[in-house]
């Protein structure tokens, strides 16, 4: 039966018997970004950061103000963004990867109600009705694994099958997803050094290339083999990866992530290009350091997303930012509602959808979120705003 829930579950009883109903709240963020939180429910939770000054120059404070470096550009022709909240995961997930297929986003298993609550459900939601429903569950429980469609097929690689303080032990295998007919098959393992948690998968040319440390391979999905590729300049797990084409050539941007070298979050700026199997960068730094940021494949009109994520040693974010592959800069977008990390992402119709996460660094005591938020992407020269979550 399909896991579903209408709107009355969020008038009280239900999932919701604790949700409050507040007002409407605009707000203005920068100079010419617009941007209203429509929250429908409150979900009790304490903001853990008043005011935070990143490395990188970029200070934002709990209302929303903003003081941009010299590489955020104010500029860029975005008309109007609005954070919608949308309709909650029907269970708070963490650390699952996310992907887009028409009008629809999966979920792949991630943690629940606790790190030992490790899960394999497939969740999908429609973006038109604003719906979730289930899917065929995984063979593998699996969190912090990456996920990237290929076709009409998805693959899910990697991620972790138990909880790191008890003796963590790595997925190290691959699973094929067919859309159409809701089932799954298994793939070949995965390679020496790939499996992980918080590696990064993205597609170019129905090749998928995979990303972990400074590890880069190439999958195959018609042979269903791996290929190693050039090695990445800096060892990178939790970052944002997307794929553009800019300047005729395909690019694949790492930014931000867990850097091994120093333990942390970093703000490092790197694209991957397959067609010469060449790292170029540094480019840009992220306006700021984290990881648990928007990961999966987070770009539009040949932009990329970055925002979220988590800096040690409990630092959470809710900021968005926007980058520019052929200007090489960046510009600030409203803030989300919540700050959190481990969310999944994916755009449906020119919207950014915003899902799960947690806000506890603790892994012993880390639970995920229900948060679905949604923001709206339009420009100055659209004629028609995005038709996702009307």
């Amino acid at each position: 039966m399909a896991l579903s829930f209408d709107r009355d579950d969020l008038r009280g009883g239900g999932l919701y018997t604790d949700a409050e109903r507040f007002l409407v709240r605009p707000a203005i963020c920068g100079k010419i970004f617009t941007s209203m939180w429509q929250n429908i429910y409150k979900i009790p939770m304490k903001d853990q950061r008043a005011s935070l000054t990143s490395h990188s120059g970029c200070v934002s404070t709990e209302l929303g103000e903003f003081r941009e470096q010299e590489s955020v550009n104010e500029g860029w022709k975005m008309l109007r963004n609005n954070w919608q909240v949308k309709r909650p995961l029907p269970f708070g997930i963490a650390d699952a990867p996310a992907l887009s297929y028409g009008n629809k986003i999966l979920i792949f298993g991630g943690y629940g109600t606790g790190p030992r609550d490790i899960r394999n459900q497939v969740l999908e939601y429609d973006a038109k009705k604003d719906w979730w429903q289930s899917r065929a569950a995984m063979r593998q429980h699996r969190w912090g694994a990456t996920a990237a469609l290929c076709g009409d097929k998805a693959y899910v690689f990697g991620g972790m099958t138990t909880v790191r303080f008890r003796g963590e032990s790595v997925a190290r295998s691959a699973e094929c997803y067919d859309i159409g007919y809701d089932a799954w098959t298994m793939m070949n393992p995965l390679p020496a050094g790939l499996p992980s948690q918080g590696l990064m998968a993205v597609t170019v040319d129905q090749r998928i290339f995979i990303f972990n440390e400074t590890l880069t391979f190439e999958f195959d999905p018609s042979s269903d083999n791996y290929s190693l590729r050039a090695k990445a300049p800096l060892a990178r797990r939790w970052a944002t990866c997307a794929h553009v084409k800019t300047a005729g050539e395909d690019r694949v941007y790492i930014i931000g992530g867990y850097d091994s070298a120093v333990s942390d979050a970093t703000d490092a700026n790197y694209y991957y290009l397959p067609s010469s199997d060449k790292w170029v960068g540094p480019c840009a730094s992220a306006p700021y350091p984290a990881y648990g940021v928007l990961r999966e494949n987070p770009s539009w009109r040949g932009r990329i997303f970055f925002g979220f994520g988590h800096r040690n040693p409990n630092l959470f974010f809710r900021d968005v930012y926007m980058f520019d592959p052929e200007g090489n800069s960046w510009a600030v977008l409203p803030r989300a509602s919540y700050e959190r990390d481990g969310v999944g992402c994916a755009v449906v119709d020119g919207a950014l959808y915003v899902i799960g996460g947690r806000t506890e660094p603790n892994e012993e005591k880390a639970f995920g979120l229900t948060h679905n938020e949604r923001l709206e992407l339009k420009l100055e020269d659209d004629s028609q705003p995005s038709e996702a979550g009307v």
